[in-house]
């Protein structure tokens, strides 16, 4: 099996670049000439319909098209297709991001039994029923208590209300996301 990168898989689809798109699809023709199936994963297919709305600005409508076509190709294998079908099924009928979607599907697949959010347009997926929504978005709000402290190692205690009150979500959050050093 070999897996291809998102600018071979965008370059196989746009064919803005044609020596890059033989190249692909010579590459795709000889694995399945050979059958040795080509493999998409999950991370390939988000990043993909990122480059093709943002740098590309293809409409939903074309991007769920051409995935659409891939999953029906019999020469490419993709990572838990099932779960990307919904996923599909799920983004082209609602407002949400094709990434909302597909994080969702894998915190159904991990076992979650719900994602939790900011983001109202995700609200609308299937299985996102925790949505945190603050009416006035210019009052600037504590949200330390949605801080998670690391994830406890093997010798820590298996019990938040264990950990050391130092480990709790119970500090103030930081003013900027990055130091300004790294800012500048």
């Amino acid at each position: 099996m070999i897996g291809v990168d998102t600018n071979v898989l965008v370059r196989y689809l746009v064919r803005d670049d044609e020596e890059q798109f033989e190249a692909a699809r010579r590459l795709i023709d000889r694995a399945f000439d050979a059958s040795e199936p080509v493999m998409i994963s999950l991370a390939v297919m988000a990043e993909t319909e990122w480059l093709l709305r943002s740098r590309y600005d293809l409409p939903k409508a074309d991007i769920a098209a051409a995935f659409s076509a891939l999953l029906d190709a019999g020469d490419l294998v993709f990572e838990d297709e099932p779960k990307l079908e919904h996923v599909l099924y799920a983004w082209k009928d609602s407002r949400a991001d094709f990434t909302d979607c597909l994080i969702n599907a894998r915190h159904q697949r991990l076992g979650c039994r719900a994602t939790a959010t900011f983001d109202a347009r995700a609200f609308e997926v299937e299985g996102v029923i925790e949505h945190f929504h603050f009416p006035d978005s210019s009052n600037n709000r504590d949200l330390s208590s949605l801080i998670l402290p690391p994830a406890p190692s093997a010798r820590s205690p298996r019990s938040r209300r264990e950990w050391p009150a130092s480990a709790r979500s119970d500090r103030a959050m930081p003013t900027a996301p990055f130091p300004t050093r790294l800012r500048d």
